[in-house]
């Protein structure tokens, strides 16, 4: 579906629930979206009714991974090209475009529903040329949206007026009263990745986990952090254009604002300072940070020495996937942005201590 995606696969009640809380328009424009977006919640409210029925007891008897990987790191600083090498390599389970827009049923809906998802699921993302199908690795916020209501996207598609969704955000962490049932979708989430997963190593990816890393590592004690950084002068015009793409797709009614040039750099200088100040007050071999220049440059090299010093070593199989991945995608071109120079020095000044602080990729393994 070309608009309002974010919620498609949402069951009734929580499709309402939202409602509730904000207002919605009757413009034809937004109307006919959530009257689409309804009509699906009926199908995904069937199924999900089912999967508890036939496997809430398996669900409850699966024993939640404590291992996670997560990746972290600003929007457009390469976590979707990370997440995409990861779903290449036999032995990791990332969550799945499909798995991620049914997270409540699709244990169940998941052989009906893929048929016909295909045929409507654009071949490419509405934000970039990165390729889409039902397959690729998709990001776990909108799981627990879709499953919670409890996300700051809530506030992407029903915008407040003259105000940017993330201008009072600070760490993405659910309401006190709602913690547990946050936590609780997150872990079932997991426990269902792993009943689907052979066996494999669970890796999310998510640039609104950025803040959470520390109660993240709470909740799951073995697991492993991968904060990827990327030259903010790339970062923070690809930003602006995807979350005005979005927000024209998701809005339920008037008044989505587009991030200007300051507020995404603020965010960006926020995010980042956050991350590196979580990751400190963690264990070294529990957390990594990547330069996405090394990981184009060299992926094998670079995921390899990652990996290595959080204790997780790439088989041979694996480096033979992740290069047979690579060299797929030899003809992918990036968007290109003209960014005028005032811009750029801006960005540069206001951001120069994350620039010149900039990881690189030190040491490759033998």
């Amino acid at each position: 579906m070309a608009s309002g995606y974010f919620l498609t696969g949402i069951t009734t009640s929580n499709l309402f629930k939202l409602v509730r809380r904000n207002r919605l328009s009757f413009h034809p424009k937004y109307l006919s979206r959530f009257i689409v977006v309804l009509l699906y919640s009926f199908g995904t409210t069937i199924f999900t009714l089912c999967e508890k029925l036939f496997y809430s007891r398996k669900i409850d008897q699966t024993a939640c991974p404590q291992d996670p990987i997560f990746i972290v790191g600003h929007w457009r600083s390469g976590t979707t090209f990370l997440h995409q090498i990861f779903n290449a390599m036999p032995g990791f389970k990332t969550p799945s475009v499909l798995e991620i827009g049914t997270p409540e049923s699709f244990l169940v809906s998941k052989k009906i529903l893929s048929p016909i998802m295909q045929r409507i699921l654009p071949s490419k993302r509405s934000t970039d040329n990165v390729a889409l199908s039902l397959e690729e690795p998709q990001e776990d916020e909108y799981a627990l949206f879709r499953a919670t209501t409890l996300s700051p996207v809530e506030k992407l598609i029903f915008p407040e007026k003259d105000s940017f969704f993330l201008d009072n955000e600070c760490d993405f962490l659910p309401p006190p009263t709602k913690e547990e049932k946050w936590r609780t979708t997150l872990r079932t989430f997991c426990k269902k990745l792993s009943l689907t997963g052979s066996g494999g190593k669970i890796v999310l990816k998510n640039p609104f986990h950025s803040t959470r890393i520390l109660y993240l590592k709470k909740m799951f004690p073995k697991a492993k952090f991968i904060h990827i950084y990327r030259d903010p002068v790339k970062v923070i015009p690809s930003t602006i254009r995807m979350w005005k793409i979005e927000g024209q797709q998701n809005s339920l009614h008037e008044g989505y604002t587009t991030p200007t040039l300051e507020r995404t750099i603020s965010i960006y200088d926020t995010i980042l300072k956050k991350i590196k100040k979580a990751l400190k007050h963690l264990p070294d071999n529990d957390y990594c940070t990547i330069n996405f220049s090394d990981l184009e440059t060299d992926p094998e090299a670079t995921l390899t020495t990652a990996l290595q010093k959080i204790g997780i070593p790439l088989s041979q199989e694996q480096r033979q996937e992740l290069s047979t991945f690579v060299g797929s995608l030899k003809h992918y071109r990036k968007n290109r942005y003209s960014l005028p120079k005032e811009d750029e020095s801006l960005i540069r000044k206001r951001l120069k201590h994350h620039i010149d602080a900039a990881p690189v990729l030190l040491t490759k393994p033998a």
